[in-house]
């Protein structure tokens, strides 16, 4: 009895010293591990990706391509006209009433007309950037004028340098005191010439104009039989419309007859009616 109350004392000694021992603290060292990672691997990609591809691609592209092509054409489209020393006497040629202007365009004003075979001094063709553009400078009634070069030559016209064929059927006209005569040949194409390739229209009353004067002839006279007189097409307007078009790209607006079956037509150019060519009711010619 004695030893079991020995051995029972001996028991709860040792029970009571391993309950009064302090419970150790686990290490920390191991949470620095959970730390480096998280740091690097969320600033990292978040601020990298973001800012490099949204300035790069939007700023380039829309400078470069909209101010360079807008300046340089603009410049290349103002002609330099000058006028290139020429000076030679000239006749008018291919045109039975050749249009003086006042500006080397056929726009501008109409200062007065040269009739066929008239002597022209030319002082000047005027050219653009260094290339003629048809038209030479003259001298007129005192004024600088000019004329389109085309129907300037330097040999008097003959019908026949105008390459007119004339036939054997002929008239010869009157001036109205019968003091001068002239002899008129129908050529291949239906009109009247003189040799030297002035045109003349006839009348009902047997009076001829001349396109190519003012002097008024006759055939016949009050005690004569009057001589027929042809009348233009009746398409002649359709027919010169449709040519003046395919050549200069302009509408006529008003016909004004400054002779027998010559008529001068006006066009309107930059809101303004202006004379633009005569042309021949009966040939369908015309000239600026």
């Amino acid at each position: 009895m004695k030893r079991l109350l020995i051995l029972t004392l001996v028991l709860l000694s040792l029970v009571l010293t391993g309950c009064g021992r302090k419970k150790q603290p686990e290490p920390t060292a191991p949470m620095l591990v959970t730390e480096e990672p998280t740091t690097a691997e969320t600033t990292a990609p978040t601020t990298a990706p973001t800012t490099a591809p949204t300035t790069a691609p939007t700023t380039e592209p829309t400078t470069a391509p909209t101010t360079a092509p807008t300046t340089a054409p603009t410049e290349a489209t103002k002609p330099q006209q000058t006028i290139a020393s020429v000076q030679f006497t000239g006749y008018v040629t291919n045109a039975q009433q050749l249009n003086v202007r006042s500006q080397p365009n056929a726009a501008s004003t109409r200062l007065g007309g040269l009739f066929l075979g008239t002597e022209v001094e030319v002082n000047g063709s005027v050219q653009e950037n260094g290339v003629d553009i048809g038209w030479y400078r003259i001298n007129y009634n005192g004024k600088t004028a000019y004329v389109a070069s085309m129907y300037i030559g330097k040999t008097k016209p003959t019908a026949e340098s105008m390459g007119l064929k004339l036939t054997t059927e002929s008239f010869t006209l009157y001036t109205e005191d019968k003091s001068q005569s002239i002899q008129v040949y129908k050529a291949t194409d239906g009109n009247w010439y003189d040799t030297d390739g002035r045109r003349y229209q006839p009348s009902k009353s047997g009076k001829w104009t001349c396109e190519a004067s003012t002097t008024v002839w006759r055939d016949a006279f009050p005690d004569d039989t009057p001589a027929a007189v042809p009348s233009p097409p009746a398409d002649w307007q359709e027919v010169f419309e449709k040519k003046l078009w395919e050549e200069y790209k302009v509408k006529p607006e008003r016909y004004e007859e400054i002779d027998t079956n010559i008529y001068q037509v006006y066009v309107r150019i930059n809101d303004e009616l202006v004379p633009y060519v005569t042309v021949n009711a009966m040939t369908g010619d015309f000239h600026g």
